[in-house]
């Protein structure tokens, strides 16, 4: 299966983990989780949550976006409980979202982005991004 661009597209952002950006676009298009959007590309969990260049070649080819830019933002597994981004080796407590700690002011942003959601915009932000510090 050849995958094509997704339209309307949706915006990359430079703080954007790239497997969370496949998990936004998923649910933007067809409202379906991660695992369930991996299925239709005959994308691997395994290959999604290790970032290796399959799952990079599937997001650029559905979202029209650089597979450098994508590649530069993807989290991929590396030895142990070792995940590297932007060539930073990160421990698993600071990807896995156990709790969570959000800037106030940046909450307010989220829903002054998109008042239609009200405080579902604050969801977002746990879904798609680091965990925050």
């Amino acid at each position: 299966m050849t995958a094509q661009c997704l339209q309307p597209t949706i915006p990359f952002n430079d703080d954007e983990v790239t497997q969370g950006y496949f998990a936004r676009i998923g649910h933007f298009q067809t409202g379906a989780d991660a695992g369930r959007f991996c299925r239709f590309f005959d994308l691997s969990r395994a290959d999604f949550r290790d970032g290796n260049s399959r799952c990079v070649e599937v997001i650029a080819a559905i979202s029209g976006e650089s597979s450098t830019r994508l590649q530069h933002n993807v989290i991929q597994q590396d030895a142990g409980d070792v995940l590297r981004l932007r060539g930073e080796g990160l421990g698993l407590p600071m990807v896995r979202r156990v709790s969570v700690r959000f800037c106030p002011r940046c909450l307010l942003a989220d829903k002054d982005k998109a008042p239609s959601l009200e405080r579902a915009a604050w969801r977002f932000r746990w879904s798609w991004l680091l965990k925050p510090v």
